[in-house]
């Protein structure tokens, strides 16, 4: 169940009110939105004044090009939450673009989740609640927030999408020409991606990482190549369903497709299988 952003403020408004705030609340919708018209306005009330510049509220969000949270972040961030309150009340983590979390950053931050600090509430914020793990969201109180209209595609992916749209959905030559061009640009997206890692390495090398440490950072940068390619791929079959109308079969269709991308099963024969049914006739 999703909120306009205002009942959702009213519902952690009552949690605050009935003196039943929880430890960690996972908030999805746009991270920009979600914190503009529901965090704000809730830890101004928690907290009696306004949040920004509050010395007892931390924040995290991704950094460089490759937009990751690491581990550091992390460190830093749970070594502030463990310390003495300036001021005497709550402590308060908020983590922009949680799903952003590299794999050790995550795993280190899910023991915090398990045992919190005392007056201690955590805020993760994402737009991609399916990319965090599955123990994280577990131990959130989830409070999704309904979108104020639908993004853009990417550039690269609108030909696809004006193929879909147009081509006779009876013809199954069709169907594999807008499989192709969807095939491209995922290939291009991911090799993006791997790419992105390989010269962060390259930068880490240079700057003099070497031996276990560069190993382990190598393979998380690989990780998150890879959870990132699942993201754009998972919003280009979204996209790809708003080109297709309301046409309930071929949501049905996508929606089984996401599925199977969560198995392993390779994605070639995902993605065909899918084209199959949506140029069906």
């Amino acid at each position: 169940m999703s909120f306009e952003p205002g009942e959702a403020l009213d519902r952690m408004r009552r949690c605050l009110a009935d003196q039943r705030v929880a430890h960690a609340y996972l908030i999805v919708g746009d991270v920009n939105r979600s914190e503009a018209t529901v965090i704000r306005p809730w830890l101004k009330d928690l907290l009696g004044r306004d949040p920004e510049g509050h010395p007892d509220v931390f924040r995290v969000s991704p950094l460089s090009k490759l937009r990751q949270i690491r581990i550091e972040q992390i460190r830093q961030l749970l070594a502030s939450l463990y310390q003495t309150s300036s001021l005497g009340g709550w402590k308060i983590a908020i983590v922009s673009e949680a799903d952003r979390l590299l794999p050790q950053a995550a795993n280190a931050f899910l023991k915090t989740l398990e045992e919190p600090a005392r007056r201690t509430v955590i805020l993760l914020l994402t737009a991609a609640p399916d990319l965090l793990l599955p123990t994280i969201r577990s131990r959130c109180l989830t409070i999704r927030i309904r979108g104020d209209g639908a993004p853009d595609p990417p550039e690269d992916l609108r030909p696809t999408l004006e193929m879909l749209a147009t081509a006779d959905r009876t013809d199954p030559i069709a169907g594999y020409r807008c499989l192709n061009s969807l095939g491209d640009y995922l290939a291009i997206t991911k090799e993006r991606f791997e790419r992105g890692a390989k010269e962060h390495v390259r930068q880490a090398r240079t700057d003099g990482l070497e031996g276990e440490a560069l190993d382990a950072l190598e393979k998380e940068l690989a990780a998150q190549a890879q959870t990132d390619y699942i993201r754009e791929r998972r919003d280009a079959l979204a996209f790809l369903a708003t080109a297709l109308g309301s046409d309930r079969r071929s949501a049905l269709a996508i929606e089984e497709a996401n599925r199977d991308l969560s198995r392993p099963i390779q994605e070639a024969l995902v993605l065909e299988r899918l084209f199959l049914k949506l140029f069906a006739g």
